[in-house]
């Protein structure tokens, strides 16, 4: 029988020389790259930690303040800042274009003053209204003059009435302000009633196209807009007698919850729709037809 051939002893092949020697020094410098990029990641973390602390109770982290590139996305809303301690209950707001600030009035009874604030919330001027006495200012609005005293006039209404028992209020109309120069001017004033004589507590105005329209505040489940024209306005001289505002609308708006009822209105920059504000939401109604669901 032949003899079987033993088989053949694997052999392994060494390598050696350059590329061996290359081979390693290129794994360590591997390792070594990673190993700082791994420790520098740990400090960045740590060096975070430690210098970051929670806001107080109460204080507003400062990157909610931080004005972003962009505008909010629809249905968001950013906050740019603080009222300044003056504003103790601010009520009525009107964005000034020309001035780029807002006129703020405070809520409570006592001086009528308008604040001038820019959009960061500091204070640039206050001015008291000449010969104003106030029942309860409510809301105002930024739009022309009922006369041609000047470009743009503010108009408050003195309309808050929570017990429901004022059957006369009233709508005053300054010239607007200028921040380091002129203060403001009453050039309008007109008192009014309601069309069915029931009072209203009113706390929503805004004027557009010559008219001023008033939502009511809605205690009875259902909110009203009324209308009074600009042109109805005193304009120097004594003033008149009362109008009777014109009854324009039943909103759709469920205001049987307290939380669900106007308290601020504007109109917007096109002058299509009537921003109505509650404590929790914004709707906007179609001017063309106030008695149409939100828009």
């Amino acid at each position: 029988m032949p003899k079987k051939e033993a088989d053949p002893v694997p052999t392994v092949q060494t390598v050696s020389g350059p590329s061996a020697r290359y081979w390693s020094t290129y794994q360590l410098a591997f390792l070594a790259v990673l190993a700082f990029a791994l420790v520098a990641a740990t400090a960045g973390v740590v060096f975070s930690l430690l210098q970051s602390t929670p806001p107080a109770e109460g204080e507003i982290p400062a990157s909610t303040l931080s004005l972003a590139p962009t505008a909010p996305a629809q249905g968001e809303s950013r906050i740019l800042g603080s009222l300044p301690a003056e504003l103790g209950e601010g009520s009525g707001i009107a964005f000034s274009p020309s001035q780029n600030l807002i006129w703020v009035h405070n809520d409570d009874p006592g001086p009528a003053v308008l604040f001038a604030v820019d959009l960061d919330g500091r204070l640039r001027g206050s001015y008291e209204l000449p010969g104003v006495a106030v029942m309860d200012f409510e809301d105002l609005d930024l739009a022309p003059c009922p006369s041609e005293e000047a470009a743009s006039c503010l108009y408050i209404g003195d309309t808050g009435d929570n017990e429901r028992m004022r059957h006369e209020v009233r709508i005053v109309a300054v010239t607007e302000p200028v921040v380091g120069g002129r203060g403001p001017e009453v050039v309008g004033d007109v008192r009014f009633t309601y069309p069915d004589g029931t009072p209203r507590d009113i706390e929503s105005l805004a004027v557009a196209d010559g008219r001023i329209l008033l939502v009511s505040k809605g205690q009875e489940g259902w909110s009203d807009v009324f209308e009074v024209r600009v042109d109805a306005m005193w304009q120097g001289g004594e003033i008149g007698a009362p109008v009777t505002a014109r009854h324009v609308a039943t909103l759709d708006l469920d205001t049987s919850d307290d939380q669900n009822r106007p308290t601020g209105a504007a109109v917007s920059p096109d002058g299509s729709t009537l921003g109505v504000r509650t404590a929790q939401t914004m709707y906007r109604f179609s001017l063309e037809d106030l008695t149409a669901p939100p828009v």
